[in-house]
């Protein structure tokens, strides 16, 4: 299962995510549509304030078959990956444990927004 209790722990927990659905991807032909968003992006997308999309730990999925997508879905569960079937893709997430990822994420999108705007 993959977890992260604090932003330190994000680029561990990133690469093991990864890993992970690299391993799952290459056996079920899956193409990412959408990986690493900005908060501007994000926002443009429809996506949430703390979306796991602004850390990393989130990828949107499509597959060619239903078959393909049924396996990835499993494969993701065995590893500990989340995943909500949306109308065109699957959307996989690392699920870290704690709200502390989620204040993470509001906090590097507060500071990256304020960058884009040179407030920061």
């Amino acid at each position: 299962m993959l977890i992260a209790r604090n932003a330190a722990q994000v680029p561990a927990l990133r690469a093991s995510f990864l890993f992970a659905m690299y391993a799952i991807l290459s056996h079920t032909q899956g193409s990412v549509t959408s990986w690493i968003r900005s908060p501007g992006h994000n926002a443009a997308h429809g996506g949430s304030t703390a979306s796991l999309h602004l850390l990393g730990l989130a990828l949107d999925v499509v597959f060619p078959t239903a078959a393909t997508m049924a396996r990835a879905k499993l494969l993701a569960k065995a590893e500990g990956i989340h995943y909500l079937d949306e109308r065109d893709h699957v959307h996989f997430q690392a699920m870290p444990a704690g709200s502390n990822i989620v204040a993470a994420v509001k906090q590097f999108t507060t500071a990256t927004a304020m960058e884009e705007k040179g407030e920061a």
